[in-house]
């Protein structure tokens, strides 16, 4: 089988879980737990490692859909995750422009990954 994997990021509250919750033909496995910094002032919950879906397309191919965390302390995922990724989607809230830095840092980041130059 081919399995073709796909990262979901951008910042905290861009919405990165509920895509692949909706995508997802499985019940999603996530790592959310009650946030304790500024982002508890978006949201109760946060992923702190990643979130992992699936979607199958017929008996030979499937997408692996991974989730990262949009907090910059937990950067150290969005390395993990991205080192076998054929793809990747940024998502950033358009009603939130303050986050546009942040969604730059992290598009800079997925960019010097050798694989997206």
């Amino acid at each position: 089988m081919e399995i073709m994997r796909l990262v979901v990021t951008g910042p905290v509250g861009a919405g990165k879980s509920t895509f692949i919750r909706s995508v997802s033909e499985i019940e999603v496995v996530d790592t959310d737990r009650r946030a304790t910094d500024e982002t508890l002032m978006l949201k109760k919950r946060t992923t702190v490692a990643f979130d992992f879906g699936r979607l199958q397309f017929g008996p030979s191919m499937a997408l692996h859909l991974y989730g990262t965390p949009g907090q910059s302390r937990f950067d150290f995922m969005w390395d993990i995750l991205i080192r076998k990724a054929h793809a990747y989607i940024l998502l950033v809230a358009a009603h939130r422009p303050h986050e546009f830095r942040s969604a730059r840092r992290i598009l800079g980041f997925m960019k010097h990954d050798r694989k997206f130059r």
